[in-house]
Order: structure tokens, then sequence, then C-alpha cells
């Protein structure tokens, strides 16, 4: 997550040009409702041109009137939201093709929108593609406006999660030509959505949804056919929906026969419900079931004692996610993973849960937020980088669980000269603050350790190594296993393979219960030997393994794979 926001660094506008057909911005204290509305069309009808002076006197209006209470204000807030869909039109210009497709009406429209500053502003990521988003959301709107207007975050959904090319098949154990095709169109998507939202159809009022909730509804493909199917023969009640996932039979014969992949011609949900399947069909199976019912869902992933497994969690209200309908404690799946269906990104559950939290609508949040935007704005001049520190702090003390203020601070510390010791107070307040996120805790703990290693600090670092793994061996073995692999890596780079054989011996002995962790902890650093060219190391480590864990039928079937595999790649070197 550090790396999410370096792309806030080097942004660069074009010089500001002596001539402009958009009329100079008023006094804060004068503008008004008619201000908003001049403007918002200026900024629809403006060229290149005339956006880069606009832009360049917005940025000075904006900075010049912070210190007044600015961010409180509304009249400065409507100028901000302004200066963003400038920014965004710049992005749009820059795309001749997508740019002749809008009309400045339709920029007024969206610009004049109350509701899209949050829906769909407020939630563009870096990871977005604004042109080809704001496409989207025109033609959404143009199909009917009415709806849109009472859905606007809903629009936004589809916007920011269909702005990007999509794949219909949550994994990999069935053949892209099985899985039934898309025949509906983003327009008749939201549509389908919205009136059975009216009609009271779904298990969600999607109107009260907000757009980081509605994106994880609006990423499936299934055809109209799918959907109607689901509605006239599922039912489904939010407090049970974990029985979706269990009410596909688990097809024990495929797994007998170590046959992971769906061997049948069609991968219809009726196909999946009346043939059965395994841990993959029942997680696809319930999440396109729960979405179809207006239910935020997603499709989870993770390996565990007995190897790989999949499951899924959906968004139950108020109370936050279940991410454990199929999730088996006996097989101590310490994370699942999915992907995020706006940022395309890897997601795990710790993350989602972190991303989900109730705080982010309520005022402090919101507030918080706004000044994380504010330090934003000062980013994209290099020589205020001070000022936007500045922000960030107040973004921080103004609500110390907004992690993306604490994550933009650091990634800016991380790049200053002579900041280290500074970079270093930040990391371990930055530990202590989120010491209930697991996940965001180990990866700024990974941080620290760069720093330390990078400031001669080498063994205050090994200490909080060691630290870790002790700490995390149980319930985050995954994280005690990714530093023990990286300190592998480490060694083999420095030449030492005996020192690393003895060390992973001593991982596989004490992780031996984790069977699948294990296999994962020996395929990389397998591939490490081999590709340093230790074979003999490589074979003794798959020697330890054999003689240490419990196969079952799965794990049994991977290690013998990943053998052949091995032999495989040395043949191939020995040509």
């Amino acid at each position: 997550m550090f790396c999410r926001v370096i792309s806030f660094f080097g942004v660069c506008f074009c010089a500001t040009l002596s001539f402009s057909q958009i009329t100079p911005l008023p006094e804060i204290k004068d503008w008004n409702a008619r201000s908003k509305t001049v403007y918002s069309e200026q900024v629809a009808r403006a060229t290149p041109e005339e956006l880069n002076s606009f832009m360049s006197e917005t940025r000075g209006w904006l900075k010049a009137n912070i210190q007044a209470g600015g961010v409180s204000r509304k009249e400065w807030n409507e100028v901000f939201d302004l200066y963003r869909w400038a920014k965004i039109k710049q992005t749009v210009q820059a795309n001749p093709v997508i740019d002749r497709q809008i009309e400045p009406a339709d920029w007024n429209v969206l610009i004049t929108n109350p509701d899209l500053a949050l829906d769909f502003l407020g939630e563009l990521s870096t990871d977005d593609r604004p042109d080809e988003a704001l496409l989207i959301l025109v033609s959404i709107m143009k199909a009917d406006q009415k709806e849109f207007d009472e859905f606007p975050a809903l629009a936004s959904a589809f916007a920011l999660v269909w702005d990007s090319p999509r794949t219909n098949a949550y994994h990999f154990q069935v053949k892209a030509e099985v899985i039934p095709k898309n025949d509906l169109s983003v327009p008749q998507r939201f549509h389908l959505l919205a009136e059975a939202s009216k009609k009271n159809q779904l298990k969600n009022d999607l109107s009260k949804l907000r757009t980081d909730e509605l994106v994880f509804i609006v990423d499936s493909q299934l055809p109209a056919s799918e959907w109607k199917w689901i509605h006239q023969k599922v039912r489904v009640n939010k407090s049970t929906l974990g029985e979706v996932y269990f009410s596909i039979v688990y097809d024990q014969n495929r797994l007998n026969q170590m046959k992971l992949d769906w061997p049948y011609p069609s991968y219809r949900l009726q196909d999946i419900k009346d043939k059965g399947g395994i841990c993959v069909d029942q997680a696809y199976y319930a999440v396109e079931v729960a979405r179809s019912y207006g239910i935020p869902s997603l499709y989870f992933e993770g390996t565990g004692r007995r190897g790989g497994h999949a499951w899924f969690g959906y968004l139950r209200g108020a109370s936050g996610w279940d991410m454990d309908v199929g999730r088996f404690t006996y097989d101590n799946f310490t994370t699942g993973y999915s992907i995020h269906p706006q940022t395309r990104q890897q997601i795990s559950d710790h993350e989602l849960e972190l991303m989900g939290r109730s705080i982010r609508k309520q005022a402090p949040y919101l507030k918080s937020d706004k000044l994380l935007q504010v330090a934003q704005l000062y980013l994209e001049d290099p020589s205020d980088i001070n000022q936007a520190v500045n922000f960030l702090d107040q973004a921080i003390d103004t609500e110390r669980r907004n992690d993306e203020a604490w994550k933009l601070k650091a990634v800016i510390l991380e790049y200053s000269q002579g900041q280290e010791d500074v970079y270093e107070k930040h990391l371990r307040s930055m530990i202590a603050q989120f010491v209930s996120s697991s996940d965001l805790q180990f990866e700024t703990q990974m941080k620290l350790i760069e720093l330390l290693e990078k400031t001669g600090k080498s063994p205050e670092a090994n200490i909080l190594r060691k630290s870790i793994i002790r700490r995390q061996s149980g319930a985050r073995h995954d994280m005690s296993l990714k530093l023990i692999n990286d300190q592998l890596a480490a060694k083999l780079r420095k030449k030492d393979e005996a020192g690393a054989l003895k060390e992973f011996e001593k991982a596989v002995g004490q992780f031996k219960r984790e069977s699948g962790s294990v296999l994962d902890l020996m395929s990389g650093f397998v591939s490490d030997c081999l590709e340093a060219g230790q074979n003999d190391a490589a074979f003794k480590a798959m020697e330890v393994v054999k003689k240490n864990i419990v196969f079952d039928q799965l794990t049994q079937k991977y290690f013998d794979d990943f053998q052949k595999q091995v032999h495989l790649v040395i043949s191939k070197k020995a040509e």
C-alpha cells in the first residue's frame, strides 16, 4: 500500500498562459450560487489552453484562501471541486477519441451535480482511468438522466469499476469459453440494478449504499439469463447468506480423481447447482448470487494446512464484513486474498476490514479526508512539500485512524533527503497507532526494518525481525514466513547456501503443521536456489519438506508436480 500514493509526486502542469477566456475568480466572500453556475459552464466549455490557465489561477486561489478556514467553508469546497473536475477534464482532453464523445453540456451536468463530488471525485483513485470512467458515467447519464440522479453512487461505482477491461472469472479452474458471456452494456447493467432496487427486489436499497460499497456489487459480467435464473430459482436472506455457498454439493469424486478444473461444457449457475462443484465453484456461485441481490461480496483464496482453498465474504451491513463463509477453522487460513474490483490490485481480508470501517462515514474522518486532499493539492508543486506535510499532520490529528494520511506522509519522508530520523519516528508512531490492523502494522514494520538497515542500525533491524517472527508464528504465521523467506533470499545472495538451508530446515520444523504455507515457502526457496545454480540445495530443501510435513491428496499432488517441474527446469538448463 505504500507505493499506491507515490504517483502524487512529479505531477506537472503546463505553464500559465497570459490570456484566458475564463473569468478570473472572485474573492471568496463574493463567491455565490451564481458564481458556481457561471464557472461550471466556463470549465465545461474550456479549451486545453483555457483550462491550463484556469487551473493555475485556481491553485493559487485555493492556497490563498485555505488559511481563512477554507476547508470548512462551502465556497472554498465548491471551487476545490471545480478544480478537481478541471483536472479530470485535462486527462480527457489528452484522449481525443473520448474527448469528442463528451459534450460541454455533459460536462456541465456532471460538474453541477453535488452528489458526484463525494460519490465520484471522492472515490477516484490513482489506479483508475479518469477518461474511460468519465465516458462510462456520461453513457449512464444519457441513457436515463432521472435514474442517474436517483443513483449517483451506483453510477459512480460502475464508472470506477468498468473503466478497465474485466475478466468474467474469479479463478483459473474453468475454461473461459464455457463461462456464460456478458450480453449487457454498462448502462443496461446500471438500469437492471437500479430498477430492481426501486422495486424492492434486492436485499439492500442501493440508493443508500456508498460508492466504496457498491463497487463490490457491480463487478459482475453475468448475462441477463443468469440474472433471471437467480431471481427465479434462488431465495436469499442476508442473515443466512452463507447457506448459498454450502447449497452447492461438494463433488468429492472430482477431488478424489484430482479433476480440479471444471470438467463440463457449460459453467452456468444452474450447471453448478445441478452437478455440484469444489470450493472454487461454491465461492463463484455464492458471490454471483449475492451481487445479483444487491449485496457487496468478494471471492477469496488462501493457503492453509491442506493447501489452497476458496471461500467468500459479504457485507452484512453496519456490523461490517463476514469474510469467513466456507473458511474452515481447522485449516488455519491466516489470510484471504482477492482482487479489488476498482483498483484491480490484490487485497487481503484484513485490508478490506480496515477499509470497511464505519468511521469513514463519520464527520471527523470526512474532515480528515478533505485535509488529505488539500495535502495532495500542495504536492502538485514540489516547492510546497512542507505545506503538504503540515496538512497531513492536521489530517492525522483530526482522525488518527485515517491510514491513507499516515501512508502518504510516510512516502514523502521516505523520499526526502536528511529526514531519516523524522521518518523513523513517524514509522514507529504508525506501528503503535495501527496495532489492531495486522497487515498495515506489518507493512510499516517492514519499512522500518528497511530504514534501519539503510541507516546502519542492522542490530535493531534483526531484533525487530526476530520479534515479528516470534509474535506472529501463530495466528499470522504468513507474516513470519514472509520474513523468513526474505532472510533466506538474502543468505543466497551472499552465497551462504549452507546457512540458508539451515534456516530453511529450522523454519520447516517450526511450521510443519502448516503444510500449505510450508509448500509455499519451499516453492520460493527452491526457485531462488535454482536461479543461483544451487541445485543440490534445492533437492535437499525438497527432501526436508518431504520428511517433515503430513501430506493429503492436494498437498501431495502439489509437491509431486513441483518436483517434476524442478527436474524439468534443471534438464532444460543442462541442454
